[in-house]
């Protein structure tokens, strides 16, 4: 293969194996309508700019989009506010719910993990002034916190931290839970002290998990402090909202139950599912339960040793060791199979070493489309005619084979019985420094993009 040939999702000769990958991508890409969009969704499809933004910079999260970019798929594909609500089924950090909720549009969400519901659910509560001074006279009656290290050295994450931090997130752990507040107060303390354990722990998110690095927080308590007057400066400006506060939902579902949560939602607003917005994980093999396991472990979502069975919610972008159970396969996506599993004897007779972690991939990619298949099409069941699906998704590759996740799921949608509008390419996608080192054509080919769909 020659990996220096320039090329382009229209001539791939030199970038598949099989002439049947080769023409079965191309086809797809001439399928639907693929517009480049950078200059307008470049700076929303990650947390650069609403790392800034009101309720949107409570809480670092790698995987989020701008609120901005929902408000501009909002403007386009208007949401009727009396007739329709919105959903994300796979909420994050809340940032569909944040806009619409903004947007005076009733929405509901969902997620696997307890810290995104968390987070959904105090961005978008409905607070009261007294909320405000509730939360104030808390802050007052913090103490000095004690210095003894002993419950944190037996915690479950100590190896995370160092003791002296530890104890003190321990500690304003138990105040914020025998405190006499509401459950809205609560449970905005509870956010912002979830909030700051990675700057207190010694760990940083990095690729598929954490990586170590010494904690620069010398000061819980202080940092702590920090972060709640950060919430508490976006509720001010809130709180009282005017009557006719939009209905916003978050709920601990997984997004293969879609259609479920948003049936019961439909009796709770009293109106259709107009729209849904939401980014899957990436078929990147990344474990975001491994990333957030500090969040997840430390705020009693999910207990240490019961992680893998957690796992079991997700949808399957992590590596299998098994084989998955499909009710089909998708044409393309057993092809890219294939053409990873011939590369895989190629570069383990360069490295002479057994590539355990690649081998893992091809059952990833199939448990992948398989559960993105029940995902849409539980969508396309639970929307309301003419409503809209937004999926914003990244490709990725393996040993230099591209997967083309936007078409590919553009297709799936397709057979489901949506009409494919666009798809709109947002940004180039990266990949790692050594596969493009080996294969530069990457940098020409991988996309980040939003799916768009209509019923």
């Amino acid at each position: 293969m020659k990996k220096d040939t320039p090329c382009s999702w229209s001539n791939l000769e030199n970038v598949y194996s099989l002439k049947s990958t080769v023409s079965s991508v191309q086809s797809l890409e001439t399928r639907y309508p693929v517009v480049d969009e950078s200059r307008v969704f470049r700076a929303l499809v990650n947390t650069s700019i609403s790392s800034r933004a009101p309720f949107h910079r409570w809480v670092r999260y790698r995987e989020g989009y701008a609120g901005d970019l929902v408000k501009e798929v909002f403007r386009r594909y208007p949401v009727d506010p009396v007739k329709c609500f919105v959903m994300d089924p796979m909420v994050g950090s809340g940032s569909t719910l944040v806009a619409a909720s903004q947007l005076g549009l009733d929405a509901v969400g969902s997620d696997v993990s307890g810290y995104a519901v968390l987070s959904s659910r105090v961005k978008t509560a409905k607070y009261l002034k007294s909320d405000v001074s509730d939360v104030e006279k808390f802050l007052k009656k913090i103490p000095e916190l004690s210095s003894d290290s002993t419950e944190a050295l037996r915690h479950s994450l100590s190896k995370y931290f160092n003791s002296k931090n530890l104890a003190g997130l321990i500690e304003l752990d138990h105040l914020i839970k025998t405190s006499k507040v509401n459950v809205r107060v609560g449970s905005l303390l509870k956010l912002a002290l979830i909030s700051i354990l990675e700057d207190c722990s010694n760990r940083k998110k990095d690729g598929n998990g954490l990586a170590t690095r010494p904690t620069e927080v010398t000061d819980v308590r202080e940092a702590f402090l920090d972060k709640v007057n950060i919430l508490i400066d976006d509720v001010r400006e809130i709180a009282p909202r005017p009557k006719g506060y939009p209905i916003v939902e978050a709920h601990d579902e997984t997004a293969l139950n879609l259609e479920s949560v948003a049936r019961d939602f439909e009796l709770v607003s009293r109106k259709k599912l107009g729209c849904i917005v939401f980014s899957p994980p990436y078929a990147n093999s990344f474990d975001y339960f491994e990333s957030y396991k500090l969040e997840l472990i430390f705020g009693g979502y999910v207990k240490a040793d019961e992680m893998n069975k957690a796992r079991t919610r997700l949808i399957r972008s992590y590596r299998l060791n098994r084989p998955p159970e499909l009710d089909r396969e998708e044409d393309l996506v057993c092809l890219l199979c294939k053409e990873i599993e011939r590369r895989i004897p190629e570069k383990e007779k360069v490295t002479g070493v057994r590539d355990g972690r690649t081998r893992l991939v091809p059952n990833m990619l199939r448990a992948y489309f398989a559960d993105m298949r029940k995902v849409i099409e539980g969508g396309y069941l639970a929307l309301s005619s003419g409503g809209s699906m937004h999926i914003v998704v990244d490709q990725s590759s393996y040993l230099g084979v591209p997967v083309p996740t936007d078409t590919i799921l553009a297709r799936i949608a397709e057979d489901a019985g949506f009409k494919v509008k666009r798809v709109t390419v947002c940004r180039t996608a990266n990949t790692s420094g050594q596969q493009l080192k080996l294969y530069p054509y990457l940098r020409l080919l991988l996309r980040e993009s939003i799916v768009t769909l209509v019923k």
